[in-house]
């Protein structure tokens, strides 16, 4: 049953201040899912890693969609079912909240014992309207901080990063054909949670084609990794920042940080983007910017003319 929220009076110590400020490390884990079907290992893995924190609860936020108390008691569902199957006894709730109680700090106590977060899909910029600024936006950044595992799927996805893209072009060309230029600010971004704040996260990514979106964004803030996830696809981000492959299609990473980025005029130009095409139990290291291993049994190395490490 969807759990609308109720205010409750709360001792000023228990408050958390307002003021918003980025992750500046990581203790929990990210499960960030490219859209579509949720293949059951994803969320079998998300319910599993929620399951260790705390008193394995887990609190679905549907304020991204636009039937939110519909998808809050279908997602928390399918939570519920999946944590059963595997034999597992957790609470599952749903916070639906408008602008208002997240401005009031009393909204905060949903997210104390809160072990595990999932963030539905709909419209990232909906959910930013109702926290982007708000004292529910730092606790949820500071329950992360503290070991909480958070999911989303979709502009679930797409929340999690610092520079979150928004879904609009401002210079289209074709309305048929999104994003078919490389042109500087043509693709909209606005704050998002900064959950990892050195990324930017494309969802939806094969399938609807958005790798000049994504590359315009990387071309322009060289210090971001591009991570693009396909549907019924997600990267499970570990504390120590690296993250698995998990489902069944692909993540695309772009990485501009080593190359050659003229400045834009307004149009686009580089040399040595490295471009990184990764399924399934492959691992990749945000933090030395390197595939650690591929999916697949053996990598064929072009250049040696045999197996080569990625």
């Amino acid at each position: 049953m969807v759990k609308r929220f109720a205010f409750l009076i709360l001792t000023a110590g228990g408050l958390l201040a307002s003021a918003v400020s980025p992750v500046r490390g990581q203790t929990g884990q990210l499960f960030a899912i490219g859209g579509g079907k949720r293949p059951p290992a994803v969320m079998q893995a998300f319910i599993r890693e929620a399951a260790k924190e705390g008193q394995g609860r887990i609190l679905v936020l549907p304020m991204a969609s636009s039937e939110p108390g519909e998808v809050g008691r279908r997602q928390a569902g399918e939570i519920r079912a999946l944590a059963s199957d595997m034999g597992l006894q957790i609470a599952v709730d749903v916070l639906n909240l408008s602008r208002r109680e997240a401005l009031d700090t009393a909204s905060c106590r949903w997210l104390r014992d809160a072990a595990g977060i999932f963030i539905s899909g709909g419209s990232q910029s909906r959910f930013m309207d109702v926290v982007h600024g708000t004292p529910f936006e730092t606790a949820l950044r500071q329950r992360f901080r503290d070991g909480a595992v958070i999911a989303g799927t979709s502009a679930g996805a797409a929340v999690q990063s610092k520079i979150m893209i928004t879904g609009e072009e401002r210079f289209p060309l074709d309305g048929d054909h999104p994003y078919s230029v490389l042109q500087a600010g043509n693709v909209v971004t606005r704050p998002g949670l900064g959950l990892i704040p050195d990324v930017i996260i494309d969802q939806h990514f094969v399938v609807r084609r958005m790798f000049n979106r994504l590359l315009s964004l990387v071309l322009e803030n060289p210090r971001y990794l591009g991570v693009g996830i396909d549907e019924s696809t997600a990267i499970w981000i570990r504390p120590d920042r690296t993250f698995e492959v998990i489902g069944d299609r692909y993540v695309v990473v772009l990485d501009a940080s080593r190359a050659g980025v003229s400045a834009p005029n307004p149009w686009l130009e580089a040399r040595g983007v490295q471009l990184h095409v990764l399924r399934a139990g492959a691992r990749y290291d945000l933090d030395a910017r390197r595939v650690i291993r591929l999916g697949g049994a053996a990598v064929q190395s072009r250049k040696a003319g045999g197996k080569g490490e990625p």
